[in-house]
């Protein structure tokens, strides 16, 4: 059964592009943590914790047009004429007139569906799915959905890159996924990715590193991951680490442009204009970069709060200084990988202002541990992760100092 929600929209038609910025600028909104970012015509939209907002001024004014999905908006993406909402619990909304009413997808998609990735081409649409795992296809808009392959489906998807019969898709452990005939046959595609190997109970556990993002230049393909960015010109058949120049090894976003690849970060935003030979931090260094889009000549770069834009043929003279240094102190976690409780201690050799989160692999912030003033010495606090599911996480610190972060494995 589907469900329609309906809302009003003014819609003032401004493009994105007809503005050059030479430094980032902070649009007015959502004001929530945002995800995704897809265009439609001459309109933004962003997939938040609070559900879609909408801008049609360059940002300027942003506009709720949905919070009634009944969980966060993890993904959005746009055909010709149709804008797809993937949400955490909810499964797939589509929107035929940019957002003025919505339709829950049900026909082959479970309506409680936690979907984080949607991408596709004029012939099919795909989806991801975390929870059930695998890959969902619909060849008719959106009317009907099947499950792409039996191969997938206990595979939890995080991201997915479409090239015409071409599919990469990522996933929370077991690496990379390939098709070459529209999905319909898939093989791992993991040589020269990063994995780690845990001993636990008699029995070894390989973990690949978690795929968070997936972009593709031509028929070089690109994966963000939380262990640095990968690059392959192979088809997948092997992978390459391409990190010199970048600052951490959290990439929650890339996009590509005219040749140029831009990655999202824990650390702000960075460029490679080679192929990811190089890269150039390009600011918003103290910022969360869940979410990247280049809209004509513009990127829009989603964080915690707001989405910023730059003009893209700015970049290459921007200059920025680089004030986030990495934190100096000592930080351990014990007992990794563990049941349901660990401990995280820390220790500083000043008083200063600190925040401890668990962040789960898709840069969600799963528990506050701490936030406010530490003095200088050992602290420790502990994570009851009794309620959580199994899987991999992140404890990050963040200090005047910079940030830190480590992986926690929590195993049932």
């Amino acid at each position: 059964m589907k469900q329609k929600i309906g809302f009003i929209i003014p819609f003032l038609l401004v493009s994105f592009a007809t503005t050059s910025f030479s430094q980032w600028v902070q649009t007015s909104g959502p004001g929530a943590q945002v995800y995704s970012i897809a265009s439609l015509g001459n309109n933004v939209f962003a997939g938040t914790q609070g559900g879609v907002f909408i801008t049609s001024d360059a940002g300027n004014n942003w506009r709720r047009i949905s919070n009634d999905f009944g969980s966060s908006v993890n993904c959005l993406w746009s055909s010709s004429t149709t804008l797809f909402a993937g949400t955490e619990y909810s499964g797939i909304f589509t929107s035929s007139d940019t957002g003025l009413h919505w339709i829950s997808e049900t026909n082959g998609v479970s309506p409680h569906a936690e979907i984080t990735c949607i991408a596709g081409n004029d012939q099919r649409t795909y989806a991801g799915a975390f929870d059930t795992g695998g890959i969902f296809v619909s060849m008719n808009g959106s009317a009907t959905w099947s499950s792409c392959s039996s191969e997938l489906a206990n595979v939890a998807i995080t991201s997915v890159a479409v090239n015409g019969p071409t599919l990469f898709a990522g996933s929370r452990s077991r690496g990379i996924f390939l098709s070459t005939n529209s999905g319909v046959n898939w093989k791992a595609a993991n040589s020269g990715l990063r994995f780690d190997s845990v001993r636990y109970k008699d029995t070894t556990i390989i973990t690949y590193a978690v795929i968070l993002s997936l972009a593709m230049i031509g028929n070089d393909v690109f994966a963000g991951t939380d262990s640095g960015v990968f690059f392959s010109n192979n088809n997948g058949n092997s992978w390459a680490k391409k990190d010199s120049g970048l600052t951490t090894n959290i990439i929650f976003s890339l996009v590509a442009n005219e040749g140029s690849l831009f990655a999202g970060t824990d650390k702000g935003v960075f460029n490679s204009t080679n192929n990811g030979g190089t890269w150039r931090s390009v600011g918003l260094k103290s910022e969360n970069v869940y979410s990247l889009s280049a809209i004509d000549t513009i990127l829009l770069a989603g964080t915690d709060k707001a989405v910023w834009k730059i003009s893209i043929p700015e970049i290459s003279t921007l200059e920025v200084y680089d004030n986030n240094n990495e934190v100096k102190n000592s930080f351990s976690i014990s007992p990794n990988p563990f049941f349901t409780k660990t401990t995280i201690s820390f220790s500083n050799d000043r008083a200063q202002y600190a925040t401890i989160s668990i962040m789960d692999l898709l840069g969600k912030v799963h528990t506050h541990l701490f936030s406010g003033k530490l003095d200088a010495g050992d602290h420790s606090y502990q994570w009851d992760a009794s309620h959580a599911p199994p899987g991999m996480y992140h404890c990050i610190i963040r200090t005047n100092d910079g940030v830190k972060q480590l992986p926690l494995l929590v195993v049932r």
